[in-house]
């Protein structure tokens, strides 16, 4: 083997263990046992998930109409106003 081809192959090889590595963000949620949604809200984590570190934030936002307003309504026939 050439040393041209020899630095092609360790070039090659280099570039696909990169491509494989999962990035940072990722493992950070990995390690914490979430994952990002999908959908009109992709990439954002539960609201519970959240809370976990930041407590207060969390407790607060709790308090207002916007932290009610996508939640899923109860189970049973729908009500009018």
């Amino acid at each position: 083997m050439t040393a041209s081809a020899g630095r092609a192959w360790l070039c090659a090889a280099l570039l696909a263990l990169v491509a494989s590595t999962p990035c940072a963000a990722q493992d950070a949620l990995s390690a914490m046992r979430l994952s990002t949604t999908t959908g009109a809200a992709a990439d954002f984590v539960p609201d519970a998930a959240c809370g976990r570190c930041h407590q207060q934030i969390a407790a607060s936002f709790a308090e207002v109409g916007m932290a009610r307003s996508l939640s899923r309504g109860a189970d049973g026939p729908a009500s009018r106003p």
